[in-house]
C-alpha cells in the first residue's frame, strides 16, 4: 500500500521539490512569474524522461491525433477557463479569499507570462499530473475515481483557496480529456489554451488602452 501511495504522490512531490530548490537559489532575484516559469522549465526534462520510461515499461504506444482534433482541446480549454472564472466571479469569491497569488503571477513581463505560464508550465504540469500521476492511478483505480482524485491532488498542489477551487474542475476535465484521447498532447493543448486565454486578455486590453 505504501508503495502505491508513493507511486501516486511522487510526481507532485518532485515538482514541489524543484520549486523549493528554485526559491532557495534565486530568492527574490526573480519575480514570481519568472520563478514559476523556471521551475517548470527545470521540471520538463526529468518529467519527460520519467514519462517515456513509464510508457515503455507499460508497453503503451503513442496515439496520433488527427489534425482537426487539435482544435477541440483548445476550444474546451478556453471555454472551461472562462466558464469557471465567470462562475467564481458570480459568487464573488474574492470577497472570501485573497487572489494575490494569481494577480502576482500576472504582473510579470509579457514574454515570461506567455512563454512561461502559457507554454512551459502546461507542458511540465501535464507531464507530471496527467502523464505520471494520473497514469499511475489508472493502474489501480477506475477512470472516474482517478479523474476526481487526480484533480483533487492537482488542485491542492496550487496551494491557495481560489486556485484550488478553480483547478479542481479544470483538473477533472484535463483527466477526462487525457482518458478520451489517450495522448498527452490533448491535455497539454487544453492547458495551454486555458492559460494563454488568461494571460493574453489583460495584455490585449492594455495595448488597446494605450
Amino acid at each position: 500500500m505504501a508503495a502505491i501511495v508513493i507511486e501516486v504522490l511522487y510526481p507532485m512531490l518532485l515538482y514541489y521539490g524543484i520549486g523549493m530548490l528554485v526559491n532557495m537559489i534565486v530568492g527574490n532575484a526573480l519575480d514570481a512569474t519568472a520563478r514559476t516559469a523556471l521551475m517548470a522549465l527545470l521540471a520538463c526534462p526529468a518529467a519527460g524522461w520519467l514519462y517515456r520510461k513509464e510508457q515503455k515499461k507499460r508497453n503503451i504506444e503513442r496515439k496520433k491525433m488527427p489534425a482537426l482534433s487539435y482544435l477541440v482541446p483548445c476550444i474546451l480549454g478556453i471555454a472551461g477557463n472562462y466558464l469557471f472564472s465567470w462562475l467564481m466571479n458570480q459568487v464573488q469569491i474574492t470577497l472570501y479569499f485573497s487572489n494575490e497569488v494569481q494577480e502576482t503571477l500576472l504582473e510579470g513581463s509579457w514574454f515570461t507570462q506567455i512563454f512561461g505560464l502559457g507554454l512551459v508550465v502546461p507542458i511540465a504540469e501535464e507531464l507530471l499530473f496527467r502523464g505520471l500521476q494520473y497514469g499511475n492511478m489508472r493502474k489501480y483505480l477506475s477512470a472516474g475515481v482517478s479523474a476526481v482524485f487526480g484533480a483533487l491532488l492537482f488542485a491542492l498542489y496550487h496551494g491557495n483557496p481560489i486556485q484550488i477551487i478553480y483547478a479542481f474542475p479544470m483538473g477533472i476535465l484535463l483527466n477526462l480529456i487525457y482518458e478520451k484521447w489517450g495522448t498527452l498532447k490533448a491535455p497539454i493543448l487544453f492547458h495551454m489554451s486555458a492559460n494563454l486565454s488568461t494571460v493574453l486578455l489583460p495584455i490585449l486590453l492594455e495595448l488597446l488602452n494605450k
